[in-house]
């Protein structure tokens, strides 16, 4: 099994093993079982802080689809006007190897984002170009390992570890990723860096959920910077599953023409 689409927070969820899992294969399929057949459009809010005080608030559109060679992401900023106009095309290649896009409105032209520059910050955040991929695309579950079961805000949970196909192209020596064990929603994911300590950790708000259809979905997360103490809440509106998506939203000469028509958080 591979190339499971689990993209936390908008499309890990659903349907619950008979029995408990014993395996990876098992709880990654149980967090997939419900994900979309092809696409999802979604709005986003981020709020980013340092020491509890606000510094910028982005809101931002959210639409990925399944392509031929993996998962494809398009972002576009709404607000701030500063930042509106600008969109992001994540289109992935196989394993690590991801083609992303910046467009900046300003310039009127787009920019390859390559090497180092993927694990920059994202239009301020604490979710870097590669921290997309990682939350939004496609997981690998070739070598993953089930850990001890843990819990997170009272809420059991499996433990999953994952190593980059690509250690080279990672700024992550391994993932460990909890995942509820009642809803299969994902709970919490560590980013453990080249040190073995964790570097970043993204962190669901059970209090949050919600259920669209069958899917049970989280609205609330935060992206934690563990080294620089910053921290950016990601305010989720509700999704639309599988519309059908324009080519051109994820083509790299149009991608930042794209009308997203989710509903705001």
């Amino acid at each position: 099994m591979r190339n499971l689409l689990i993209p936390a927070g908008l499309l890990s969820a659903g349907l619950v093993s008979a029995a408990p899992p014993d395996s990876a294969s098992a709880v990654l399929g149980c967090a997939a079982a419900n994900a979309p057949e092809n696409s999802f459009q979604q709005v986003a809010e981020l709020t980013v802080s340092m020491d509890e005080v606000v510094q910028r608030r982005i809101l931002a559109t959210f639409a990925g689809q399944r392509g031929n060679k993996g998962f494809l992401l398009n972002i576009g900023v709404l607000e701030p006007a500063d930042l509106a106009g600008t969109a992001v095309l994540l289109r992935e290649q196989g394993g690590d190897r991801d083609d992303l896009k910046l467009y900046l409105p300003a310039l009127r032209r787009v920019r390859t984002v390559t090497g180092a520059m993927a694990g920059e910050d994202l239009l301020g955040t604490d979710f870097s170009y590669r921290d997309i991929k990682q939350v939004y695309g496609a997981y690998d579950d070739a070598g993953a390992e089930l850990l001890e079961a843990g819990s997170w805000q009272d809420r059991p949970m499996h433990r999953i570890k994952l190593q980059p196909v690509d250690e080279d192209e990672s700024p992550y020596s391994q993932l460990i990723i909890g995942i509820d064990q009642e809803s299969c929603v994902t709970l919490v994911i560590e980013f453990i860096g080249p040190q073995q300590s964790p570097v970043k950790r993204l962190e669901g708000d059970p209090s949050s959920a919600m259920q669209v259809g069958e899917r049970h979905l989280l609205a609330r997360y935060t992206m934690k910077d563990l080294e620089k103490g910053s921290e950016t809440q990601l305010l989720l509106g509700e999704p639309r599953f599988d519309d059908k998506i324009a080519r051109s939203a994820f083509h790299p000469a149009s991608f930042y023409n794209f009308h997203n028509r989710a509903d705001r958080p």
